[in-house]
């Protein structure tokens, strides 16, 4: 059984795990995905509840929601299936609320008994339920707390349904330069990730969650009303549990006629511990409350990441 639980839980690829948990490394939407997994400091959106969500004490908006959709890893096996769901809603000027779900399906696959009968189809699923709150205690320091519920699902006969509790928290700071008319600005960001519980499968089988802290840096510069650019770069270490290390990320994005949105951006990671490097495109279309998003991974033929695309709406007021 130790053994299942090694081949379904512990196997990693790129910068995910292909099976459980993967519900919680996933990048949660398109723009950061298209900006080669930037999130840490750059401005937020509406997925900013799953990245670092401090930021979004900054916005001017009150309100926002979003859904993104990834159909993962098709380059391996058709059946991986990323839904998310995320949001905020502000209770004053510098303070609110967010909220988050997320639901990772895994293919399905056939289970036979001793008699090779297929005995019966295998579902296996996670998902992450979360709510959190922000706040700017001081001018331009902001910082998060959300706490979260997980639930993994291997669907094999013997073994529980997983369970864990872990929070996140953030942290962001934001000052103004005297650029472009003291319109630019410069951001740093931290963010700890999935600290908690271990999955408890039961009978003394258990999983670490993937702790991450990161640490990141992002330069707004608005050209005019109309053309606007924001790079950022983040670094990635992977709290110690199955695996640890480092991984970085490099992205910018750039607002053309107000209403379009073209990003790229790299991701670096050790491909020596089973991770693999890959790049990213992305663009989108904000238009009066909405804005869409469509990001494409540029990896490898060995990766798993190759051809992997994510689409993702979301409305703000």
């Amino acid at each position: 059984m130790k053994k299942i639980i090694g081949i379904l839980v512990g196997v990693s690829f790129c910068a995910v795990n292909v099976t459980a948990q993967g519900v919680l490394e996933l990048p949660a939407d398109a723009r950061s995905a298209g900006m080669g997994e930037v999130c840490t400091a750059v401005s937020a959106n509406t997925a900013a509840v799953f990245q670092n969500a401090s930021l979004i004490a900054f916005t001017t908006d009150k309100l926002g929601v979003g859904y993104g959709y990834t159909p993962a890893f098709s380059h391996l096996q058709d059946g991986y299936r990323l839904h998310t769901i995320g949001g905020f809603v502000k209770l004053g000027k510098n303070h609110g609320l967010t909220a988050g779900f997320r639901s990772y399906r895994l293919p399905e696959s056939e289970q036979t008994g001793q008699d090779g009968v297929v005995s019966r189809i295998a579902k296996p699923g996670e998902w992450a339920l979360e709510a959190g709150y922000f706040y700017e205690v001081i001018k331009n320091l902001s910082l998060s707390v959300n706490l979260r519920y997980v639930s993994s699902d291997l669907d094999v006969e013997g073994i529980d349904a997983g369970d864990a509790f872990c929070f996140d928290f953030g942290a962001s700071y934001r000052q103004g330069l005297s650029w472009m008319n003291g319109r630019a600005a410069w951001t740093a960001g931290l963010s700890l990730k999935n600290i908690g519980s271990k999955l408890n499968y039961g009978e003394g089988l258990k999983s670490s969650l993937p702790g991450l802290c990161s640490v990141g840096g992002a330069l707004y510069l608005p050209f005019s009303e109309n053309h606007v650019l924001e790079c950022g770069v983040d670094i990635d270490y992977l709290l110690p549990s199955e695996t640890k290390g480092l991984q970085g990320s490099i992205g910018a994005e750039y607002t053309f006629l107000k209403h379009g949105l073209l990003r790229a951006g790299y991701h670096l990671a050790d491909e020596d511990k089973g991770y693999s490097n890959y790049g990213s495109v992305g663009c989108g279309v904000r238009f009066f409350h909405l804005q869409g998003d469509f990001a494409y991974l540029l990896a490898g033929d060995e990766s798993p990441m190759k051809n992997m695309w994510q689409v993702s709406v979301g409305f703000t007021f």
